[in-house]
């Protein structure tokens, strides 16, 4: 040791003298755990010539512990061969528990999120299998409520067919309110199948004219339109659109069957019309029916909810509900505008730039 600075005391707590007495007392003092790679690197470091830096404990002189960086670098004598190293010792005693604190922490946190993360996964397992199951009955009661209703309904109108002339009035009535239940079970177990396939089917995105789509549903509603002398009028021109088109097909339909069902006797118009927005495509059904109360308009797209102003079997209260899946898939929404004096407007959005070829998996 050619020279110790006096602030070795503020470090180690030893007098600069005492390093120039026992030219050992450097290494004794450096932490027994780092001794021996500390002297192998001071050895390499001289041999090689080089600059250095290490970090390393040491033992101050009432036996506690700090961390120092020693940088320096070998001085050559002028012959090129090495003279002395010369360098500073760096306390960095805080920044080493800090980032040992900091280090401890992580490892805490990474354990908890891989906890967390293993609760997700076997949560999310739970719900899977759940769905799976919820699917798997829902699928076992549709299919087994199905063909006795319709075995119900044929055996009630055979009956009826042979013996309605035996039945009074009020037997051949009861014939009538069978086959209506019948039917009406029926209707909702379809209903439960377009649900099911709404949510669960993958829907192809791909480009049209909505009025293609329209043009089959007025002709399916022809009939009973001619009948009750509905007239229906489409405020709509061409309109090319990016979506999945039974879905569009099942939503016009689903509007236009809750306006024949609920728009009562009062029902003589059904408009159909298009808002082109700077995101989404606006459709609405509007009619001049009987309408509903602002009350009813908030929840009636739930499942299984139903217009108060129903009455009868008729009606399965899933066809708005199965509306506002489809909307929601296409990354839009559905609501309704009772009319002031009677009649209610129907709305259903779906966003633009659907990408045509692409399932709903990669829609967003």
């Amino acid at each position: 040791i050619l020279y110790m600075s006096p602030q070795i005391y503020g470090l180690l707590g030893i007098g600069q003298e005492a390093f120039c007495i026992d030219p050992e007392l450097w290494l004794k003092q450096v932490h027994p755990e780092d001794s021996e790679r500390v002297l192998l690197e001071a050895c390499c470091v001289w041999a090689e010539a080089v600059p250095y830096e290490l970090e390393y404990r040491m033992i101050t002189a009432d036996g506690s512990v700090k961390w120092v960086r020693d940088e320096g670098d070998v001085v050559l004598d002028e012959s090129g061969e090495p003279l002395c190293l010369q360098g500073v010792l760096i306390d960095i005693t805080g920044q080493r528990l800090a980032e040992d604190v900091l280090e401890r922490t992580q490892d805490l946190l990474r354990s908890r999120v891989e906890e967390k993360s293993s609760e997700l996964e076997r949560s999310n397992e739970e719900l899977r299998q759940n769905a799976e199951a919820l699917k798997f009955f829902a699928y076992s009661v549709v299919h087994d409520l199905k063909s006795p209703a319709v075995g119900v309904h044929g055996l009630t109108r055979l009956l009826q067919k042979r013996y309605g002339a035996v039945l009074d009035e009020k037997g051949n009535r009861y014939c009538g309110q069978i086959m209506e239940t019948s039917e009406h079970i029926v209707e909702l177990v379809e209903k439960i199948n377009v649900f099911i396939a709404t949510k669960e089917a993958p829907m192809i995105i791909e480009s049209f004219d909505v009025k293609e789509v329209l043009s089959v549903v007025r002709e399916e509603y022809s009939q009973t339109r001619a009948q009750r002398r509905i007239s229906w009028q489409e405020l709509i021109g061409d309109v090319a659109i990016e979506a999945d088109r039974l879905s569009i097909s099942r939503a016009f339909r689903n509007y236009v069957d809750n306006a024949l069902k609920y728009g009562g006797e009062k029902l003589s118009a059904i408009t159909i019309a298009h808002q082109d927005t700077h995101r989404f495509h606006v459709f609405s059904v509007c009619d001049d029916g009987q309408g509903l109360s602002a009350k009813d308009s908030r929840k009636i797209f739930e499942i299984f909810e139903r217009n108060r102003a129903s009455n009868g079997p008729e009606g399965a209260g899933l066809g708005l509900a199965i509306v506002k899946e489809i909307a929601e898939r296409h990354g839009g929404k559905p609501w309704v505008e009772p009319g002031g004096n009677g009649g209610a407007t129907f709305h259903f959005s779906i966003a633009k730039g659907l990408s045509p070829g692409a399932d709903d998996d990669s829609l967003y």
